[in-house]
């Protein structure tokens, strides 16, 4: 192995020092979006829908042909620490079905056996792949929370479904957002 020069030296501490300045600017760079992001969302989920509420309009073209529309939305998320409430919840008034239920069984280390058996068991009975968990498709969710909350039928529990309503603005030209 050769003896490492100066040069290679200067040559690799400057090539840290440009990897530090380029972390760093990315850092500054990612908090810069994630402060217009929340600020975006401020305008369009408080601002725009507060001022067109208070004059009175759902609706309203600009003079430069864009429109600006005010819609109720939801958003919904069911924590893990409320999953077994929010799926007890669907299931006791007749929402069962949207439940996705999977299942997985995990062998152990030298199981090798156990696994082949296993599988020889479950394709006999036309089964293939197993997980063992239970969910709801985050966008099935918002559409049933959305859907019973526009017919003003029995809404989930809040706090246990995660259901935080909104108003949403929309500002499109010609068919485009």
């Amino acid at each position: 192995m050769e003896a490492i020069t100066k040069q290679e030296l200067v040559e690799l501490s400057a090539l840290a020092q440009k990897y530090l300045k380029l972390q760093a600017e990315i850092l500054e760079i990612q908090t810069n979006l994630s402060q217009k992001i929340e600020a975006l969302r401020c305008v369009s989920e408080v601002d725009i829908p507060a001022t067109m509420a208070q004059i009175g309009m759902l609706t309203f073209t600009l003079t430069d042909g864009y429109k600006i529309e005010v819609k109720p939305d939801v958003a919904v998320s069911i924590s893990a620490d409320n999953k077994g409430q929010a799926f007890g919840w669907l299931r006791k008034h007749g929402f069962g079905d949207i439940i996705k239920e999977k299942f997985e069984f995990n062998f152990g280390k030298g199981q090798e056996k156990e696994v082949k058996a296993f599988k020889v068991l479950l394709s006999s009975q036309g089964f293939k792949n197993f997980e063992e968990t239970e969910s709801v498709h985050a966008s099935t969710l918002k559409a049933f929370v959305k859907e019973r909350m526009e017919a003003g039928t029995d809404v989930p529990p809040y706090d246990i479904f995660g259901i935080y309503p909104y108003k949403k603005t929309t500002i499109k030209q010609g068919g485009k957002k």
